[in-house]
C-alpha cells in the first residue's frame, strides 16, 4: 500500500524482511507468497531475488538510518503479512517487537500501527464480502 513512497534500497531491505517474517513459523503459506508477490510487484522488483537471510541484522542496520516515515511504513506493512494466515505467531511478534525497538517505536505506536492494520484488514475482507454477495460464480 504504501511501499511506493521508499527508496529502492530500502524496498529490497522490506522484501527481505518481510521473506524473514514469512518464514518464521517455519513454512510460507500460499496465502503469505501472494502478498509477498503483491510487495515485490508494488516495488516494480518482481526480479528481485531474496539475498540477505544470513545477514538481517546489517538489514536492520541499514533501515535504523531511515526516517521515521520509512520506518513506520516498513512496520505498517509487516503486519500485513502477520494478518495473511490468519495467525500470529509467537516468533513473527518476538520478530516485530524487535524491529520496533531497533526502529525506536514506542510500544504504544507499534500498537497504534497493529490496530490499524486490523481495522484495514476487516475493511478490505468486509469490501470483498460486499462484491461477492450473491455472486453464484465466486
Amino acid at each position: 500500500m504504501y511501499l511506493h513512497l521508499l527508496k529502492e534500497e530500502e524496498q529490497e531491505d522490506f522484501l527481505e524482511l518481510a521473506y524473514h517474517l514469512m518464514g518464521i513459523d517455519g513454512m510460507h503459506q500460499d496465502e503469505e507468497v501472494i502478498v509477498f508477490e503483491s510487495y515485490k510487484h508494488e516495488c516494480s522488483l518482481e526480479e528481485y531475488i531474496i539475498s540477505k537471510q544470513n545477514d538481517l541484522e546489517s538489514v536492520i542496520a541499514n533501515l535504523k538510518n531511515t526516517s521515521s516515515k520509512t520506518k513506520r511504513i516498513i512496520l505498517i506493512e509487516l503486519f500485513e503479512i502477520l494478518l495473511t494466515d490468519g495467525e500470529v505467531h509467537e516468533n513473527e511478534k518476538t520478530f516485530i517487537n524487535h524491529l520496533a525497538s531497533e526502529f525506536k517505536v514506542s510500544s504504544e505506536e507499534l500498537e497504534k500501527i497493529n490496530k490499524w492494520t486490523l481495522a484495514m484488514d476487516h475493511i478490505v475482507k468486509l469490501g470483498y464480502t460486499i462484491i461477492n454477495k450473491g455472486n453464484d460464480n465466486a
